[in-house]
């Protein structure tokens, strides 16, 4: 999925009654024109993370002119712009194959200008296109083993697609004691959140977790290294 779809959908997403009802402009996508008097909104182009996920953020912009006070146009119309972003930030779930997260709900910014504009940012992530393993999470539990000790047992938690990213770069080869292991490290997105004590399972091996992240909302990134030997 590239740029352009992301922008796309989010220009179908935006291009609605609701929204159309509180500006008197357009909604553009990458661009605005040049000496537009009237209120737009306008659609940046989309910064992706590092790695092979198509996650990232995007900046809607909603731009409104200063208000005219008695000859003064220096300060921003804050009632126009809020409006605006209350129309737009109840639309921000999905957009196409995008599923979205509002990391910036809208803050007023003062361009070198002198105008002024009102910034949201969402995060997206295409899951229809890049979870495409199947994994599995096991979560480990501690049991008696009848002889005053312990053992431990696993229980399939959840299974569902996942995607490995960001495959550590160099050598992975582990020297211990005399023996010698390639420990894979590498993060798995997934939408679930997995815990520390459980292990991930896919068709390669079976993974240790050892760092939880909320990527975005409903999707979690784990730092991971496989088991080997």
């Amino acid at each position: 999925m590239s740029a352009f779809d992301i922008a796309t959908d989010l220009f179908r997403l935006l291009n609605v009654p609701s929204v159309r009802a509180t500006i008197d402009g357009s909604i553009y996508k990458f661009n605005r024109p040049i000496n537009s008097n009237k209120t737009d909104v306008v659609i940046s182009v989309p910064e992706y993370n590092a790695g092979s996920l198509n996650t990232g953020y995007v900046d809607i912009n909603v731009h409104a002119p200063n208000l005219n006070l008695s000859g003064d146009q220096t300060q921003p119309d804050l009632i126009g712009m809020q409006a605006v972003v209350d129309a737009i930030l109840p639309l921000l779930t999905t957009a196409g194959n995008f599923d979205l997260s509002v990391r910036i709900a809208g803050i007023p910014i003062r361009e070198a200008n002198g105008q002024w504009y009102a910034n949201i940012r969402v995060g997206f992530v295409g899951l229809d296109d890049t979870l495409s393993e199947d994994v599995q999470l096991y979560e480990l539990n501690r049991v008696s083993d009848g002889f005053g000790g312990f053992t431990s047992s696993s229980t399939l938690a959840w299974s569902g697609k996942g995607a490995q990213v960001d495959v550590r770069k160099g050598s992975q080869l582990s020297t211990e004691i005399g023996r010698y292991e390639f420990n894979l490290v590498s993060d798995w997105i997934i939408p679930f959140e997995a815990k520390k004590n459980m292990q991930l399972h896919t068709s390669d091996g079976v993974y240790t977790i050892r760092g939880i992240v909320e990527e975005m909302k409903g999707v979690w990134r784990l730092n991971t290294v496989r088991i080997d030997g």
